[in-house]
């Protein structure tokens, strides 16, 4: 959990590790980068991610694939700015 109060956090993490970003913005920005520099669609991704291969949605007790690679990143940025970066 953060908080980006009049200044940004800038969280760097490896490519091999997938980042769930549930993060909001009040006069600030939140946005998820690639190894390339491009802004990733992270609510496109996180909607692909909560759906199985048959485009249902996934039910609490099945087994997430890769938990242990998973990094959430829940937070606020108020005139602030929360990146992720991809390297």
């Amino acid at each position: 959990d953060c908080l980006a109060f009049c200044g940004s956090i800038d969280i760097i993490v490896p490519s091999k590790l997938e980042v769930e970003l549930a993060a909001s913005a009040v006069l600030g920005a939140v946005e998820q980068k690639n190894a390339a520099g491009n802004v990733r669609s992270f609510i496109a991704a996180q909607i692909r991610r909560a759906m199985n291969p048959e485009g249902r949605p996934r039910h609490e007790d099945e087994p997430e694939v890769h938990e242990s690679s998973l990094l959430r990143i829940l937070g606020r940025a108020v005139c602030g700015a929360i990146i992720v970066k991809v390297r």
